[in-house]
């Protein structure tokens, strides 16, 4: 997506006037950079490239022609794994146990729960790291993204669409496995997992995006033409 955008605006890479904002930002980066060196922190050391790109983007082309690229440069951010993700997870995955044993067993019956594993009459699941809903999160904000940069109106707007992706990652997962629960015990547990969990992904996604386009015609937000998107 990044490059994308570089290549549709590459016209804006050009000499401009020189802004001084720019050596501040590649300071920031390089600081950044030397800070995870010295403290064996590696993951950091992602973070000082965007800071740096842009820097020298600014340098050169100027503010007015670097702000151009100012949403592929954070959309960078989106790519880089972050320590905490693991930490998130755990709680993400009690979140998701509790919940959808909840919310099935207002259907069914003897539906239990110890840890991450979930108990039917007739089955047993356990909700894992993937199935935590972290990488549901990771996945919509980077769609929530690009339905944003694709989109006109105010920036509150945009933060709401943006930001919604965690909540709407949170209960598309739970109802997930909710399905997945429900299939178990009215047909088959080897049919839930072997086949309907995988579509189940699939359908929690693309219920997913009907809620952005759907929050976004709310919102009064349109999607921007192709001479908008390109000279913005």
């Amino acid at each position: 997506m990044s490059g994308s955008v570089f290549w549709i605006r590459r016209n804006r890479l050009v000499l401009g006037k020189p802004s001084l904002n720019g050596y501040i930002i590649i300071g920031v980066g390089l600081t950044v950079y030397l800070l995870s060196y010295i403290w064996k922190m590696e993951y950091i050391t992602a973070l000082s490239f965007p800071l740096v790109l842009f820097g020298t983007i600014t340098v050169i082309c100027g503010k007015a022609n670097a702000r151009a690229f100012l949403f592929p440069i954070l959309f960078m951010f989106l790519m880089i794994p972050l320590p905490l993700v693991s930490t998130v997870s755990s709680s993400l995955q009690v979140v998701a146990t509790h919940s959808s044993a909840w919310i099935t067993g207002l259907v069914l019956s003897d539906v239990v729960t110890s840890g991450n594993q979930i108990y039917l009459p007739n089955a047993s699941f356990t909700v894992g790291t993937a199935c935590s809903g972290i990488h549901s999160v990771i996945a919509l904000l980077t769609v929530s993204a690009v339905l944003v940069f694709l989109e006109s109106g105010p920036a509150w707007k945009k933060s709401t669409i943006f930001l919604s992706a965690i909540p709407v990652a949170i209960i598309t997962n739970i109802l997930r496995i909710v399905s997945v629960l429900l299939i178990a015990s009215w047909w088959n547990p080897e049919v839930a997992i072997n086949y309907f969990h995988g579509i189940s992904g699939i359908l929690s996604y693309a219920f997913a995006i009907i809620i952005f386009i759907t929050l976004a015609k709310l919102l009064q937000c349109r999607f921007r033409t192709w001479a908008e998107i390109k000279n913005d």
